[in-house]
């Protein structure tokens, strides 16, 4: 639950506006205005003190009962009248007449200053909420799987979410430094700046910088890093291409064996793969695997591999050859990929190692003595992102054992 505020602490303001009396809270960057009103508390957090006490003589002003509210025509009305008013008034020469003008450019003003309106919903309510919508629309299980770290704030935290203050932002973001590498601290932050961008344009939360920016701040913003990857053990590759040459396919040729060759041994990612063409891509006679920007991650890179011996003879294996034309698989969809990918992990009674297959690829290539400004480019990842993720992962002999794993031989 959110954190309460302790109405004793030396450090609180006091501000009494009628009858009502106000706690002010000095936060690292804001003041932060408490009250109570018909039983219940409210908090509102404010750049300075000043506008803290604004907002609480506002608050005073909107409960008075006379206080009329104006729409544009009433206004507009409202003040033809006062005009007519005041005409009169100035040529009775009425120097105690009251100035309506005033009143009504205080009218003016509060209509301008009101709250913009927003319907109070809990931070649960609106995380399931984006969940099935997002899963509605077909998003990847990883993108599911990312918005479940909201999850801990949303429990934390289950109250309305325009309660929540910076200052339970700031406590929630303490909580997730025990335990969590830099990387994983940064998409916790990232996770709740989108999931309360999302309550803003829900409307459940007024416009504007919404609490959660406080993590934007460079004091406050962990460092994004770099991603820890897992590799698979290396004795289990021949078992995971004999699995792989079990599956029935839709083609003649083993696709399942081209999908796991072209990860573990030219680090070829699974969309790539999935827009790849043997006519396009395949260059048998050169012996390079031509990925260009519109095949690559981002559309950005483009690359050459070298085609291996060991990846040509797994491909021809498979039954691919320089006459093959089309897709490299028959499904071009990257969940169908992944689906095989997966399967076949489970097939042979281990858990599935996301790219694993080009993880392992890259820290064999280091680690058979491939230089690193060599293993950027075929790789398509910057010098340093290789020397932090994949240098020194496995040993030489691993390496070479990795790329040098060759298919059975035909009968």
């Amino acid at each position: 639950m959110p954190t309460k505020i302790n109405s004793e602490s030396p450090k609180a303001s006091r501000l009494k506006v009628g009858s009502t009396s106000f706690s002010i809270y000095p936060n690292l960057n804001s003041f932060t205005l408490s009250w109570f009103e018909h039983g219940k508390r409210f908090r509102k957090t404010f750049p300075s003190i000043k506008q803290a006490k604004q907002h609480a003589r506002q608050v005073k002003a909107l409960e008075s009962p006379d206080q009329e509210i104006l729409t544009g025509n009433e206004l507009n009305e409202y003040r033809a009248a006062i005009d007519m008013l005041n005409s009169y008034a100035h040529t009775q020469d009425s120097s105690d007449r009251l100035r309506l003008d005033t009143l009504v450019g205080e009218a003016i003003s509060s209509r301008k200053q009101a709250p913009e309106q927003f319907t109070a919903k809990t931070t649960g309510d609106i995380w399931e909420e984006l969940y099935k919508s997002k899963k509605d629309l077909g998003k990847s299980e990883k993108t599911l799987t990312t918005l479940r770290m909201v999850l801990s704030f949303t429990e934390m935290f289950p109250e309305y979410i325009h309660e929540v203050t910076e200052q339970d932002i700031l406590e929630y973001n303490t909580s997730l430094f025990t335990g969590r590498a830099p990387r994983t601290i940064y998409n916790y932050q990232s996770c709740l700046i989108e999931f309360f961008n999302y309550a803003q344009m829900m409307k459940y939360i007024p416009y504007g910088d919404h609490v959660a920016n406080i993590l934007k701040k460079k004091s406050i913003r962990s460092k994004k890093g770099v991603e820890e990857v897992e590799l698979w053990n290396v004795d289990l590759l021949p078992s995971l291409m004999n699995s792989a040459a079990q599956w029935k396919c839709k083609t003649d040729r083993k696709e399942v064996v081209i999908m796991v060759a072209l990860a573990a041994f030219a680090a070829c990612r699974v969309c790539e793969i999935s827009r790849m063409t043997w006519e396009d891509n395949v260059i048998w006679k050169t012996k390079y695997l031509r990925i260009p920007a519109a095949v690559s991650k981002n559309n950005k890179a483009h690359r050459k591999v070298p085609i291996s011996p060991t990846l040509e003879a797994w491909l021809r294996y498979a039954g691919a050859d320089e006459y093959s034309t089309g897709p490299i698989t028959a499904s071009t969809s990257k969940k169908y990929i992944s689906k095989r990918l997966m399967e076949n992990s489970k097939a042979v009674d281990h858990d599935h190692v996301r790219n694993g297959y080009r993880h392992t690829c890259i820290s064999a290539w280091l680690a058979s003595g491939v230089e690193i400004g060599f293993a950027s480019l075929m790789s398509d990842n910057s010098p340093a992102i290789i020397k932090s993720n994949y240098l020194g992962e496995i040993t030489k002999e691993e390496g070479e054992q990795w790329h040098s794993i060759m298919p059975p031989t035909k009968k």
